[in-house]
């Protein structure tokens, strides 16, 4: 398998997935693909991942604030409300680990996410959503 066939593979099992593919998932959608061969052409699954486009997350990659906001904002947005720690493990793409690591307490993680909304400049649509916020 070459280079651009394992990256073609990568795009290809993300798109089914939704998301980026854990290496286990490549090699069993892909069958072709095989370790060796990313070592071979990538050298290890995380360049492959790199080469191929693709963002690295999940558990030992440390989500950006950012990224950690916008999911946020998306979950609070479709509820109409501020999500409960289970509500928000059940619809976010992240646990609620790096928010809780942040803010230390589940109850300060909207107080939080409006400073870091205020700080970062961004344009925060004041309603319902964001009672009990400030």
């Amino acid at each position: 398998m070459s280079k651009e066939e394992l990256i073609a593979a990568i795009q290809q099992c993300a798109k089914e997935l939704g998301r980026t593919p854990k290496c286990s998932e490549l090699i069993s959608r892909f069958p072709a693909t095989k370790m060796a061969a990313i070592r071979k052409h990538l050298g290890t699954y995380t360049r492959a991942l790199e080469e191929s486009g693709l963002a690295r997350t999940g558990c030992g990659f440390e989500a950006t604030m950012d990224d950690l906001f916008r999911d946020w904002a998306e979950i609070v947005r479709k509820m109409g409300r501020i999500p409960t720690m289970t509500e928000y493990e059940h619809q976010s793409k992240f646990s609620v680990r790096p928010l809780t690591g942040r803010f230390r307490r589940w109850r300060q993680v909207p107080r939080g996410m409006h400073k870091y909304a205020e700080q970062t400049k961004l344009n925060v649509e004041y309603g319902d959503v964001t009672n009990g916020i400030a």
